[in-house]
């Protein structure tokens, strides 16, 4: 009996490991991003999300397929939707930080090519704290415009709430507005 045991834990182990995992894990394991596939991965992400009308932050299962597909087609991979994952959070994180560099004090910010004007000492305070920054060499990230439509769900601000009280007072402000002008036409 104890040798079926074994015997049996053996064939599950076996059956466990598929050469289709290693091949992808081996593929997403050397795999080394160029620019260039950074690009079209960016790009690709964005007609998945644009399958949905950008109202949702992450693409559906289909989308994802859609993606997944066209860059193991493209560049002769065998990757899951995980190995684009990680590269994501990577991006979004980059987004993030130039997003909340924009949002600082002290600094302009040209809102046709994104691009912040700041002191020397402000950069240098801030490329010593991380090194994302660094790399950003004082210009948007690559790929910014594109960065912005695909993200853009995950950095929701929340608008400021309005009390009750303060709506009504705004209505009443209105509406004697409105009295005032029909009592003293021009």
């Amino acid at each position: 009996m104890t040798s079926n045991r074994r015997q049996n834990t053996n064939a599950y182990v076996q059956r466990d490991t598929s050469v289709s995992t290693e091949t992808s894990t081996r593929s997403a394991y050397n795999f080394k991003w160029t620019p260039v596939q950074e690009i079209i991965f960016l790009e690709w992400y964005d007609q998945a999300l644009a399958m949905n009308n950008y109202h949702l932050k992450d693409p559906t299962h289909v989308s994802k397929k859609f993606v997944v597909d066209k860059f193991n087609e493209e560049f002769g991979l065998n990757i899951t939707y995980k190995f684009f994952k990680e590269k994501l959070d990577q991006l979004k994180k980059i987004y993030k930080k130039y997003l909340g560099l924009m949002d600082s004090t002290g600094i302009m910010v040209d809102h046709i090519t994104s691009e912040i004007s700041a002191s020397e000492s402000w950069w240098k305070d801030r490329e010593v704290i991380c090194k994302i920054v660094h790399s950003f060499k004082r210009k948007p990230p690559q790929l910014w415009d594109v960065m912005q439509h695909c993200f853009t769900l995950y950095n929701v601000q929340s608008q400021s709430q309005y009390s009750v009280n303060h709506r009504r007072e705004e209505m009443m402000n209105e509406g004697a507005t409105n009295i005032e002008d029909h009592m003293y036409p021009e």
